[in-house]
């Protein structure tokens, strides 16, 4: 039978573990957060993924870098726009 090697046997890195754990460590004082802006209210996403064609992603992209704003952002504002026109918004 070989010899257990202690760093990859079971009961070898079991007992360093436990050694670690016995080790005296100097304690970090934990940041307390900031408080965060109360006047925003926490906006709730869904995701969705919607397929289009090539004919409108590349130009959607194309603005998207022109304009210096993201997709989703354009999507969105396309979408309310929408439902605002067809009185669901």
């Amino acid at each position: 039978m070989p010899k257990p090697n202690p760093k990859t046997d079971l009961s070898g890195l079991l007992g360093a573990a436990n050694r670690a754990r016995e080790v005296e460590r100097p304690r970090v004082e934990q940041e307390t957060p900031a408080p965060q802006d109360t006047a925003t209210p926490e906006v709730q996403e869904r995701r969705i993924n919607v397929a289009v064609r090539e004919s409108v992603h590349k130009p959607l992209r194309l603005y998207s870098v022109k304009s210096g704003r993201q997709v989703r952002d354009l999507v969105e504002e396309a979408v309310e726009r929408y439902l605002k026109d067809v009185g669901e918004l």
